[in-house]
């Protein structure tokens, strides 16, 4: 795998996590796949973006 690339068990856990903080605050009919996939890309950049500022 190339350097640049999160392990998959890492991007897995973000979603799973984004999903289960979404589903807990708006409840399942409340949140779509892009919302949850949306919310664990804004978290990557975010955490990639403070560690570039480091």
């Amino acid at each position: 795998m190339p350097a640049h690339r999160t392990p998959a068990g890492s991007a897995r856990d973000r979603i799973l996590d984004t999903a289960f903080r979404l589903f807990y605050a708006h409840g399942p009919r409340g949140v779509g796949a892009d919302t949850v996939i949306a919310g664990a890309a804004r978290r990557t950049a975010r955490t990639r973006v403070d560690a570039a500022l480091r």
